[in-house]
């Protein structure tokens, strides 16, 4: 997930555990890809229920691309989609773009 995010998936909008409690079962995944110095492919899906499942909190998906341009240079986008229907959160999309600069 990276450094930033809640516990539960990237869109942090399941950032403390409700009463109900919580159960998140998810796939996640990783491709890399040989262009420049590694283009890498994420991806997660989420189901969040509440602790016994007979609450459905909702559902997230995250995606990102990360590519490593130089030792010093790597640009990333990642994006969290969250839908739900459940009265204790609302729905969220996100994007970030960062460049990171190592020395």
């Amino acid at each position: 997930l990276g450094i930033g995010h809640w516990v539960q998936a990237r869109s942090d909008v399941i950032g403390a555990k409700p009463a109900v409690g919580i159960r998140d079962v998810f796939a996640r995944g990783q491709y890399n890809i040989p262009l420049g110095k590694g283009l890498k492919l994420g991806g997660e899906a989420h189901g969040f229920k509440s602790s016994d499942g007979d609450v459905d909190l909702g559902r997230e998906l995250d995606v990102s691309a990360s590519l490593t341009l130089s030792k010093q240079w790597t640009v990333e986008v990642k994006a969290a989609a969250f839908e739900t229907e459940s009265p204790l959160y609302r729905g969220a999309t996100k994007a970030w773009f960062t460049v990171e600069y190592r020395y």
